[in-house]
């Protein structure tokens, strides 16, 4: 994602500013949806800040438990936000949507209490990349994480669906793909999720200041 905590947090001013525009022209659906995601920058601010010291390793576990508790709970997030913004799809799919993310919501919070239990948290540094690596949501079932990310996408992407929201899908859908290629074939790293919440928000900061619906 950032290379220090300086990056992470310069991404994350940024992140607010965008937003605080959102709320500004009453776009309220994507100014939740950009801090929803983009708290992630400040969580792995706090995560890096941690790593500065062996005397601040309580702010990597605090950070790293952040990056859990976000992720496991963005597609509702957002999901909730978007109630005043739906503008098409049956009751049905709306229905679907909520059960899709409510599975999802379910084996990520699972997961994110089983690794707090076994003290499976602290996030460390793929030497490949000099990008985190998040622990907290790491599972030894690849099954589980697969249904996990698929569902994250299903639930995601019905939610851009039904409110017209075609920019935000292809900056979700083509962020997804590039870091899948880049971490599992150009760079072979071990951090997927954190490269794809980079270049994600990065794509939806650079919208949000030209946004002016």
């Amino acid at each position: 994602m950032c290379y220090n905590k300086e990056s992470s947090l310069i991404i994350y001013i940024f992140v607010v500013a965008a937003a605080i525009k959102m709320f500004l022209i009453k776009n309220i659906f994507y100014g939740v949806l950009l801090l929803a995601y983009g708290s992630m920058q400040l969580a792995e601010f706090i995560i890096w800040y941690g790593m500065s010291s062996p005397k601040l390793k309580n702010m990597n576990y605090l950070g790293s438990l952040l990056v859990g508790l976000l992720i496991a709970t963005q597609p509702l997030i957002i999901r909730i936000a978007s109630k005043e913004s739906i503008q098409q799809g049956s009751e049905t799919l709306q229905n679907v949507n909520w059960a899709v993310i409510a599975i999802y919501t379910a084996i990520a919070i699972y997961i994110y209490l089983r690794n707090i239990k076994n003290s499976h948290v602290l996030s460390t540094v793929d030497k490949s990349s000099c990008r985190l690596s998040w622990n907290v949501l790491e599972s030894s079932s690849t099954m589980l994480i697969g249904i996990a990310t698929l569902l994250y996408l299903a639930g995601s992407i019905i939610v851009f669906y039904t409110t017209e929201s075609y920019d935000i899908m292809g900056i979700f859908i083509g962020s997804f793909v590039a870091s899948v290629i880049y971490s599992f074939g150009v760079g072979r790293s071990y951090s997927f999720g954190s490269l794809w919440c980079f270049t994600a928000i990065l794509a939806a900061i650079v919208l949000g200041f030209f946004y002016n619906d």
